[in-house]
């Protein structure tokens, strides 16, 4: 019996639904087996009521059979697979899409051995009763595998990790080859629901696919080797990766801020101002300008200027800055339109946005510098009294820790 214990593929967060599955699945065999010693029944005639009969089917079967178990080795093998594989796919899809995939892989299973019973196998074998969760456990194996590929697994007594790729397409192989041995043998000797782990497996395969879970795990692990690279500083393998990530996602912000980083490692700053001046008009041009902002305090913490950007984005820029706190930035952006672009709409709403942003940052001679700019400029303005009454404020409050003297 492989048991695995571990993967390399650890969830950072608490597997809720997974533990819970396996509570579940716990406490559900032991009420069972309870059930059966207290009346005194046999085990079959339990397992009857909550497992799929194929000769006798109630539906709501293929939805409680995946929950109970006919005996303490199925279990526990069953937990071990579902403790391994469904932390790491409840980490990938969410609680809610974990419990439905486990659900849905059991049905899948249940239904497909449930068909080969009637149509395929011998007619004592649509009288026994289908229990256990391996049909649920091989579809969130699937999905495991098409997301974290590359991982490999630790299996009790076993002396190395195979990977789980490997432990998939032999899983799989050896399941469709004993379901096809009990059809054409008509019997099945080891009592084992083969096609139900097929149907499992076949479910995890086909919903990884339409969740896009493969091409998840190809970028996942695409950043994670350019990571690695530019970690190591080695520039010239960790840009290949990043370069590679943008051709997939051209707005990914974290690959343009780590290209543009790979090009500061090998010195030139005017390529590395290149990648980010391309991410920041990307994302204005597609409305995201908290990404534009973000760009912009990259630019800012590597000493490289704006680029040269339209009024109008500069000033959606510097509000989305503004709303993410960084007053500083968003306040020498706003002054830069007001006096860099004086002729544009957005100069005169700038300019009072940047008294108001140093005032905050507690700057208070420069904001009466630029309150005193802005109402000479625009004496006319529909903000020209909001402009006096912040002058005013400012010559009755005490001056600041910042600007008083020692």
């Amino acid at each position: 019996m492989l048991l695995p214990y571990a993967s390399d593929q650890l969830p950072p967060g608490k597997s809720v639904v997974t533990i819970s599955l396996l509570i579940l699945n716990v406490l559900l065999t032991l009420m069972l087996q309870a059930f059966a010693w207290l009346h005194h029944d046999s085990q079959l005639a339990v397992l009857s009521l909550v497992g799929i009969v194929p000769a006798q089917l109630h539906p709501y079967t293929f939805l409680t059979y995946m929950f109970f178990h006919a005996g303490a080795a199925p279990l526990l093998l069953n937990m071990f697979y579902l403790w391994v594989f469904g932390a790491g796919v409840e980490e990938a899809v969410g609680k809610i899409k974990m419990l439905l995939l486990y659900a849905g892989a059991g049905c899948a299973g249940g239904m497909l051995q449930w068909l080969a019973a009637i149509r395929l196998l011998p007619a004592a074998q649509a009288a026994q009763p289908i229990v256990g969760a391996s049909a649920a456990c091989a579809g969130l194996i699937g999905i495991y595998a098409a997301r974290y590929y590359r991982a490999k697994l630790s299996f009790v007594f076993l002396p190395y990790r195979p990977s789980v790729v490997a432990l998939v397409s032999f899983f799989l192989g050896y399941e469709m080859l004993m379901g096809i041995w009990s059809v054409l043998q008509n019997q099945t000797q080891d009592g084992v629901a083969h096609w139900a782990h097929v149907g499992g497996f076949v479910f995890g395969l086909a919903a990884a696919q339409i969740m896009g879970l493969i091409k998840l795990g190809q970028k996942a692990y695409l950043q994670q080797d350019a990571e690695h690279a530019l970690s190591r500083a080695n520039a010239g393998a960790a840009m290949r990766r990043w370069e590679s990530l943008l051709k997939r996602e051209p707005d990914n912000l974290l690959a343009q801020e780590k290209l543009a980083d790979c090009w500061l490692l090998l010195g030139d700053t005017e390529q590395a101002a290149a990648i980010l001046y391309t991410g920041i008009c990307s994302a204005l041009q597609h409305g995201k300008r908290t990404n534009a902002a973000r760009i912009a305090c990259t630019l800012e913490k590597r000493n490289i200027n704006l680029p040269p950007l339209k009024p109008a984005e500069l000033y959606l820029t510097a509000g989305a800055l503004e709303e993410m706190e960084e007053w500083a930035l968003a306040q020498q952006i706003y002054y830069n339109i007001a006096h860099k672009h004086s002729d544009a709409p957005e100069a005169e709403i700038a300019l009072l946005k940047s008294a108001s942003l140093a005032l905050r940052c507690h700057q208070e001679h420069e904001a009466a510098e630029i309150l005193a700019n802005f109402v000479q400029r625009f004496p006319a303005s529909q903000w020209a009294a909001q402009a006096k009454e912040m002058q005013r404020t400012l010559h009755t409050s005490p001056p600041s820790e910042n600007n008083s003297s020692g």
